[in-house]
């Protein structure tokens, strides 16, 4: 009986480690992008993305000022949603958007979105293409 208890107490520790907290991107945000860029911030120009590939959108440079950056950012390769501002460049998307967003000017409520990057990681990759319709191939 003792060694059931000790195996289930193991399986549920495996699973905790390797399942919890798992990104899940803001589906409004990412609808609502112009650009969604995967690259990394230069520490030595805070405000610059380097962009190694794209999900959405034209590349408009291999590196582009970003406006907006949210408090905290994940360190190494990112995914950023962007929006392109007149005269300013790009954000990373926020503000009140439709929710949901395929209701866009049909009454839809608003969400607040705050800016919010993510870790490249296979997952998050697979979850934005899944949303724009591209192949999440690395």
């Amino acid at each position: 009986m003792f060694a059931a208890g000790a195996a289930w107490v193991a399986v549920l520790g495996a699973l905790v480690l390797t399942s919890a907290n798992p990104v899940v991107v803001n589906r409004a945000q990412i609808l609502s992008s112009s650009l969604i860029a995967i690259g990394h911030r230069d520490p030595q120009k805070p405000d610059q993305l380097v962009i190694t590939r794209l999900l959405l959108g034209a590349e408009p440079a291999r590196e582009i000022t970003v406006r907006d950056w949210p408090e905290i950012c994940p360190p190494g390769e990112i995914i950023v949603p962007l929006v392109r501002v007149p005269n300013e460049g790009f954000r990373v998307t926020q503000g009140e958007l439709p929710n949901p967003p395929a209701k866009i000017g049909q009454n839809a409520e608003a969400a607040l979105v705050r800016p919010l990057v993510y870790p490249a990681t296979d997952e998050v990759i697979a979850q934005v293409a899944d949303l724009v319709g591209v192949a999440p191939a690395r």
